[in-house]
């Protein structure tokens, strides 16, 4: 009888609980010029910890790196045209140069999931690549 409880808890348990997203925004940058990227998340989806300033991430050439993350409650999907819902400020420039792709268009950024899994926090990840033709010269 004993067991039969604890395996009901914990059906309960594993059952009851909302999944959990990682999203992940990435910039390949593979131009021969330094990139900067400026972000802040909305205050609903920052960590406790983080400050209410604008995070600038410094990505060199031919180089690829993760400018933001956050996480939410749900499963892995596209967001389509919300992809940037959770942001407040989101740029990305090189030494002031604007690029031809536009940063808030969705079509500009690839989707990829990472993991799924029933007993694990689902991740996906959004990449903006930038090439040399990326930027204005």
């Amino acid at each position: 009888m004993k067991q039969i409880v604890m395996i009901l808890l914990y059906s309960i348990a594993f059952t009851s609980c909302d999944p959990g997203l990682i999203n992940n925004y990435v910039v390949d940058n593979q131009s021969d010029y330094s990139v900067e990227a400026k972000v802040r998340l909305q205050e609903g989806h920052r960590r406790i910890h983080e400050t209410d300033t604008i995070q600038i991430v410094k990505i060199k050439p031919k180089s690829k790196i993760e400018i933001i993350d956050y996480g939410q409650i749900g499963s892995a999907h596209d967001k389509k045209q919300h992809f940037l819902e959770a942001f407040d400020t989101i740029s990305i420039q090189s030494n002031g140069i604007p690029f031809k792709k536009r940063v808030r268009e969705r079509n500009n950024w690839s989707y990829r999931v990472i993991s799924e899994g029933l007993l694990s926090m689902d991740e996906v990840e959004y990449i903006f690549v930038i090439n040399n033709e990326a930027i204005n010269e």
